[in-house]
């Protein structure tokens, strides 16, 4: 009896201690969460967008512009980004952007139909996007952030040096953090530019590791 008495207690004992542990683990998880990135990331994104321009000219103009015409644009992103501890950051990117081929019955003029029908991928270089953070949830590892998007001038770890630049867009971005603050997959929910219609850009940033292990910060 007195052994079938301490079973029976010390189960009643893992009982009772199961919601002191999870109300433990739950206050701990509470207080570290999901980290936000920071230090110095790989960036890559993939980016398809109508772009709405003037059919004679080819010059962007907004989509609301009665007779404005439609370019396809499918582009990719490759460079790298500098988090700081507050989630603000800066990156230097290179982009290659290509136009789908245009049809002969397009409202744009034939000879820049035939024009962009020929012309290579272009080239963007020295790209610069600059992140501040909107808000984060630790718990979820979800986050926004704005992104201004300049040519030119240089990063400086997570900031920059705006001297010389030209701001080319402007966009909203909801991420999520994953691995222990190693990586963040991104979707952007909004541009500022009017000339862009309807949009899908996808990115990941990944922690950048030295030859020797260690994370680069």
């Amino acid at each position: 009896m007195k052994k079938l008495l301490a079973i029976v207690v010390g189960s009643l004992a893992l009982v009772v201690a199961q919601p002191l542990i999870i109300q433990h683990w739950s206050k701990a998880w509470a207080q570290v969460g999901i980290p936000l990135p920071s230090g110095q990331f790989s960036d890559t994104a993939q980016v398809s967008v109508a772009l709405c321009v003037n059919p004679s000219t080819i010059a962007e103009e907004p989509c609301s512009t009665s007779g404005a015409a439609v370019l396809a644009d499918s582009a990719v992103d490759n460079g790298s980004v500098t988090f700081d501890s507050a989630g603000n950051a800066c990156g230097t990117v290179t982009e290659v952007d290509s136009f789908l081929l245009l049809a002969p019955s397009s409202s744009i003029s034939p000879s820049i139909v035939a024009q962009i029908n020929t012309t290579p991928p272009f080239l963007a270089t020295n790209n610069h996007p600059v992140f501040t953070l909107v808000d984060y949830d630790s718990m979820t590892g979800i986050g926004h952030r704005s992104v201004t998007i300049y040519t030119g001038a240089t990063c400086r770890g997570a900031s920059f040096n705006s001297s010389g630049a030209m701001k080319v867009n402007g966009a909203n971005q909801q991420f999520v953090v994953s691995n222990g603050g190693n990586r963040v997959d991104f979707i952007t929910t909004s541009f500022t530019n009017p000339a862009f219609g309807s949009f899908t850009v996808t990115g990941t940033e990944l922690r950048q590791i030295s030859q020797n292990g260690q994370n680069t910060q």
